[in-house]
Parts: structure tokens; sequence; C-alpha cells
């Protein structure tokens, strides 16, 4: 057993990876390394710290690491971090068994980022997968009102769009000139100023949309922001722009795909794209997914594997107007079609609703400012609010990269009536 102590855990050789052990100098328990500024935290509290007596690898693999006896753990299936004092070494796994007369603890690892050893480590136990599912989800319910930015090859291709649901509009065609991706004033900052205006506590941005157009510099394909006529990664502006004010982040994300199809191994490698190069990511949007290449094509529970490795805390919205949790998270209610979450709701949930009258989720020239009014999005919102449900409103920046006035002064507005300071 590689100089392993037994402890009735059956484990596999070949995933084994040989510790020294980890002795503890600091008799209190374990610290934590809190997260609160960047989303809902799924570690549990502990005083003091643990450090190796000698080095432990990084590596994927069972280990064990001595601990305080004392230590307080509540069974197996909890999760775990161990990463150096700097952050740059990090492995996140599953408690398979404790023994607190030993004070040993056996840790499958199920994910790793970063190689290498130091002698210096910090071991963070967090919530069981169900408690940390509940966590995230009520944590996103609880950001209250979101901002939702609908800015892909949908606000300038626009032929002969005679409906917003129609395929040559709102949905888009496979592969169209991308020289007319042109925004001449594009400014994340703008649209994140005008979330800040009405209270809003995150932006979602549609990364990708149906007709399989990337806003980001994508290296799965060349139908992305690369080749088009505006050379710039929007959804790192983006991020960056709505961090700077406080913002959290989601993106967007089509399942169906009309230029680049919809293979697992194409799915998998945008999805890390956008969860390894951008920072945290409290959810991912799916969209096209169930009712387009459908569950057993893109099945679900591969796709939640690839998110939940690079990112535990992202979570799954995937609207498919189910009103369950089997293929998403969260339950997500598109207003335009299901109404607003019922009276009698009390799972955490998503209520989304375009803020133009005519049901139109990307820009369209013609009634870009028939728009709710003020004070009806202040009621949407403290309705979804009350039914345990978060609120995204859809704004739509126009061909510039924009959002229309009209628009900045309405959120402008909501903000006032929601006693929103406008500095």
């Amino acid at each position: 057993m590689n100089g392993f102590k037994k402890t009735g855990v059956s484990v596999k050789r070949n995933r084994l990876l040989s510790v020294a052990g980890i002795v503890a100098v600091a008799a209190a328990g374990l610290l934590l390394r809190c997260e609160t500024a960047s989303g809902p935290t799924p570690y549990r509290v502990f005083d003091g710290k643990t450090y190796s007596s000698t080095s432990i690898t990084i590596g994927t693999g069972s280990k064990i690491i001595e601990i305080p006896a004392s230590l307080p753990i509540a069974g197996g299936g909890r999760r775990v971090r161990i990463s150096n004092e700097s952050g740059d070494l990090v492995m996140n796994g599953v408690i398979i068994s404790y023994e607190r007369t030993s004070g040993e603890l056996t840790v499958d690892v199920e994910n790793v980022d970063g190689t290498g050893t130091d002698d210096k480590w910090d071991v963070v136990l967090g919530k069981t997968d169900a408690e940390l599912q509940d966590s995230i989800r009520a944590a996103y319910s609880a950001l209250g009102f979101g901002m939702f930015i609908h800015f892909n090859m949908s606000t300038f291709d626009r032929c002969c769009c005679d409906t917003c649901y129609s395929v040559s509009g709102e949905w888009g065609f496979a592969k169209v000139d991308m020289a007319q991706f042109a925004p001449s004033k594009l400014d994340c900052g703008q649209w994140a100023d005008v979330a800040k205006s009405a209270g809003c506590t995150y932006m979602v941005l549609t990364a990708k949309h149906h007709d399989g157009f990337c806003i980001w510099p994508s290296e799965k394909t060349e139908y992305c922001v690369k080749n088009a006529g505006i050379k710039r990664d929007i959804v790192r502006e983006f991020v960056d722009s709505a961090r700077t004010r406080g913002l959290k982040v989601g993106l967007y994300y089509s399942i169906r795909d009309l230029s680049n199809g919809f293979k697992m191994d194409f799915v998998e490698g945008q999805l890390t794209e956008l969860l390894s190069n951008y920072g945290e990511i409290i959810c991912l949007w799916f969209d096209g997914w169930g009712w387009g290449p459908g569950y057993n094509n893109v099945p679900y529970d591969a796709v939640r594997r690839i998110i939940k490795k690079s990112q535990p805390n992202c979570l799954i919205v995937e609207n498919n107007h189910e009103y369950n949790t089997i293929h998403s998270e969260i339950i997500e209610y598109e207003m335009p079609i299901d109404g607003p979450p019922p009276l009698s709701n009390i799972r955490p949930a998503e209520g989304n609703e375009p803020i133009r009258l005519d049901d139109c989720w990307f820009w369209h020239p013609e009634k870009e400012c028939e728009i709710l009014p003020a004070q009806r999005i202040v009621d949407q919102l403290e309705e979804n609010n009350s039914r345990h449900a978060s609120y995204l409103l859809d704004l739509t920046p126009d061909t510039t990269g924009l959002i229309p006035e009209c628009q900045v002064q309405r959120m402008k507005e909501v903000g006032e009536l929601r006693g929103i300071s406008q500095e």
C-alpha cells in the first residue's frame, strides 16, 4: 500500500499516490480559506491550521492525511480542499472515510489543479454534494435581481425577420458573414453601469446563441470573434467590467449550434474554455438543449461532470420548461411563455423576461423603446423575489455595442423607485 495505513477502505492500487503523511502541529483544527467575496462558500469554518511535516505531491488518487482526532467530521461524502499557502496548488476531493480514534482522513481526489510539492498545506472541509447544491441554489436565488444581455450575431444579422421567434431573426442562421459583427462603440462598462443603476447584483451574457457564433476567441471553432469585424474578447471585457463594479457574472451557452454541431468533445472543450479562462462563473445558462439535440445526444450528467470538475459552485440553469431539477439545478421560468413562478413556489428559481414589450430578446430597430414601465419592472422583481426566485431582466445592446438610451433611462428609473443612488 505504498506506506498507507489500513483504514478498512478498499481502493484501487493504480490510483494510489504515496504520501508521507500530514502531521498537525496546530491542534485546534483546520483553517478555512474563505471565499465569500466570489460567491457562495461551500466550506465549513474551523479554527487553526494543519501543516505537513514533509511534502505532499499534488496528483489524482486516494491518500491518507493525519489530522487531529478531535476534528468534527460528519461522515463520508463531505468535500475537501487541500491547498498550499499560496493557493496555486489545489486538490478538490470527497471524503471516503474518517476514523476518529486515529485521526486518519482518506480522501478520494476528484480533480486536480496544479502540480508540484510544497511543505505547508491547508486542509479545508466542505459540504456534501447535496448540501453544496442546496446552498448554491439558494445563494443564486438570493441574488435577487440580474441583468440579461443578449448581444451576439443576431444583433447584426436580422435578415427577413418577420417575428422575433423566427429562425432568421432571434435564432440566427448558420455561418453568416462574420465581418458584419462590428460594433463601433462597444462598451461593456456601460452595460455594467446600467445594471448598477437599477440595483442589479449579477449579469448574464450570451456567449454563444443558437447560430453558433462565439463572442470569445474559442480554440474549438473559427466561427468566433477572432475572425469577425471586431477582434475583441467580449466575454473577457464583460466579466472584467462587471466585476470591477461588484457584479457577479454568468454566461449563456446554447447547446443547439447550427454552425458547429453538438458533439460532446466540442461542448466539453468550449465549456472548459469558459470555466477556465474567465474566473468564477456563477452560472452557465443553457438553452436549445432539451428541445435541440436532446439529452440523449448531449447527456445532462456528462455535461454536469464537466462543469463541476472546473467550477463546483457554478450553477446549471437550463431553459427547458420542465419545471423540475432533473435536467437543471434550478427551475427557470421564461416569463413571456411560462409566466412567473407560482405563488406556492418554495423551490429556488429564477424568472426571466425581456424589457421589450414585443418579447424580443435581441435588439431590433423597430419598437426599441417600447419597453416595460419602471413600476412594472419593480413589481415583477418583488413578485419573483417573494416566490423564492431571482429576476433576470433582458436588455438589448444595439449594433453600436451600447444599450439604447431609452433602456438606460428606464433602468435608472427602476433604481430610483428602489432607492438606489444615481451618483
